[in-house]
């Protein structure tokens, strides 16, 4: 279904959008075919990408390639990334000024953060915002990503990061591999990867890893 509803959509489209062209007729009409393959290509993309991540982690390729990343540069690199997904809904970020810089695979850790902002956005309601939070503290960085859903069913707070999960399908599409491959990501920096409720509704994913740290004055020194 996740592969043939847009492969369909974009045959559609573009064989509609070729007849048109073909004629000079209908701009508006040319745009919107338009829209509809450039949407069906990126969820197409996107599936395809967490099938290919999902068999890297699978084959134990995965190995982090650590290098000294600035924590809220790449949050907003990952928020950056999922605008579309997110659908025009309000991101806060929040994180202290003096956050220092951490050993980390930045590629790895920005697409845990994405997939995690991509599974907030399919639940959040339009009008409600986002929260993605980080502190560094004692050895370990905490990144959470925090919406106003539905929240998870107690007795889904583990199942939701299984393969193909998708709780209650009638809210969103997808294969259910984003929260799987998020964990994967984080697993392989020696993390791990929480969801709870929030108190006020919601549900709130939790990034927990050991790291490294530095300042850029210590680094520039070195």
């Amino acid at each position: 279904h996740e592969l043939k509803t847009p492969l369909a959509a974009i045959g559609a489209a573009s064989q509609e959008l070729l007849r048109l062209a073909a004629n000079g007729q209908d701009a508006q009409m040319l745009k919107d075919l338009a829209g509809e393959i450039h949407d069906g290509s990126h969820r197409l993309n996107r599936v395809v990408n967490n099938l290919l991540d999902m068999n890297r982690l699978e084959s134990g390729v995965v190995q982090p390639n650590r290098e000294w990343c600035d924590v809220r540069e790449l949050l907003q690199s990952a928020i950056e990334s999922e605008r579309e997904s997110t659908d025009g809904r309000e991101i806060r970020l929040d994180v202290p000024e003096n956050t220092p810089l951490a050993l980390i695979d930045h590629l790895l850790m920005e697409q845990a953060v994405a997939k995690l902002l991509a599974n907030a956005g399919s639940h959040t309601p339009s009008r409600l915002p986002i929260e993605v939070d980080a502190e560094c503290s004692n050895g370990r960085l905490l990144i959470s990503v925090s919406d106003r859903g539905p929240g998870v069913p107690p007795e889904s707070c583990e199942r939701v990061f299984e393969k193909f999960y998708r709780g209650d399908s009638r809210r969103a599409g997808g294969l259910g591999l984003g929260l799987a491959i998020a964990r994967g990501f984080v697993e392989a920096h020696g993390g791990k990867l929480t969801a709870e409720n929030r108190d006020g509704g919601g549900a709130r994913f939790t990034i927990d890893i050991p790291v490294r740290v530095t300042d850029e004055k210590t680094l520039e020194a070195n």
